[in-house]
């Protein structure tokens, strides 16, 4: 019993130094592919119900848990490793996009539902081409949208994939301001004319 509770906690510090240094230390560019990846494929799915069981399997086996045990495993480092990379990823997002000069691009709501934690569905054009996305916020941000509703996104300059909701009700002057795109920086919202005139 001493040994499988051992198991246990090494099993979870594992899980948690993983994630934590894993998402640390990956470089811009490659983070950049990671994200691009996520976006375009059900990776995560794939994780929860192919890898990461696996790997609690395997974990188990070095830890010698016993048998009847090893459910817990095949639980907990789903849970553990989704939970914790959800949490820390918005957290990366909104530290990388708001650190430096965002590009913000008018969006319209196509879907959504509401709840404490509401994916919402929305397609916005970027360069003249339309592009769909999905993004998780929290629920009492959406209790007077409808769908139609125009919100504003705003993506990191390096990394076109990392995107967070920076206004979910923009004035008409925002919104006209970012038909084409705008760009954000310390707070203020600038055109793309007002930003070169800025930085010239």
């Amino acid at each position: 019993m001493k040994k499988n509770r051992i198991g246990y906690l090494l099993f979870t510090l594992i899980c948690l130094l993983v994630i934590l240094f894993g998402l640390g230390i990956l470089p811009n560019d490659l983070a950049c592919l990671v994200y691009e990846y996520r976006l375009t494929t059900d990776w995560d799915l794939f994780f929860l119900f192919i890898l990461f069981p696996f790997t609690g399997f395997i974990i188990s086996l070095l830890f010698g848990i016993k048998k009847n045990n090893r459910s817990f495993f095949y639980l907990l480092f789903p849970i553990i490793t989704l939970t914790i990379m959800g949490l820390l990823e918005r957290k990366m997002e909104k530290r990388d996009v708001f650190s430096s000069t965002g590009v913000v691009y008018n969006a319209k709501l196509i879907d959504f539902e509401i709840s404490r934690n509401s994916n919402i569905i929305v397609n916005y054009y970027r360069k003249d081409q339309l592009y769909k996305s999905r993004l998780l916020v929290r629920g009492k941000e959406l209790k007077n949208k409808m769908v139609g509703d125009t919100i504003q996104l705003i993506f990191s300059k390096d990394c076109i994939y990392k995107r967070v909701v920076l206004n979910f009700n923009p004035t008409s002057v925002e919104i006209n301001k970012c038909k084409d795109g705008c760009y954000h920086e310390d707070g203020v919202l600038y055109s793309k004319e007002e930003y070169e005139k800025l930085k010239r």
